[in-house]
């Protein structure tokens, strides 16, 4: 069981990864750091497939990797920021799946939420407060990115979590 749930969450690391890399060479010219957040579909599949703590281990990992590899410390703080205070949303989120949210809804809380935690930690890196009047417009477009991931998620993750009922 232990030997599956490792595999199963180097599987999700990796696709993660792969799909963040590729995000980043995706320019989005109006909002810039906003990505599409699609390398969090594969955070929030093993949230609801394998248990919380794999997914902060993907989210804490995926950061580290990202690191190890392009050495941005700036980049590192922001992304783990966000990354856990998206990943505490998931957290608290998940006792409304299904009663009083989708995963529409639950994509964009979280999008927001890592939103909120990338401007607090730039806030900190820059040592200025005015990184806070670019929080509207993130939030707002890191919402709607969110609520579309979340819509793919809707048609994804109840597969993934299917195929896990018959494995078992």
């Amino acid at each position: 069981m232990k030997t599956s749930k490792i595999t199963a969450c180097a599987l999700f690391l990796s696709v993660s990864f792969v799909i963040s890399l590729l995000e980043g060479a995706i320019p989005l010219p109006l909002i810039p750091g906003l990505k599409l957040g699609f390398a969090n579909i594969a955070v929030v599949a093993a949230f609801f497939y394998m248990g919380k703590n794999w997914a902060l281990s993907i989210v804490i990992t995926r950061t580290l990797l990202a690191l190890l590899l392009f050495g941005n410390m700036t980049s590192f703080l922001l992304s783990l920021s966000g990354g856990l205070l998206a990943w505490l949303s998931l957290c608290f989120t998940l006792r409304l799946y299904t009663k009083a949210l989708s995963f529409c809804g639950i994509s964009s809380i979280s999008a927001v939420c890592h939103s909120i935690g990338q401007i607090f930690a730039a806030s900190l890196v820059v040592a200025d407060y005015a990184v806070y009047a670019y929080l509207p417009l993130l939030c707002a477009a890191s919402s709607a990115a969110g609520f579309f991931t979340g819509c793919v998620m809707n048609a994804i993750i109840p597969r993934i979590i299917n195929l896990s009922e018959r494995s078992s």
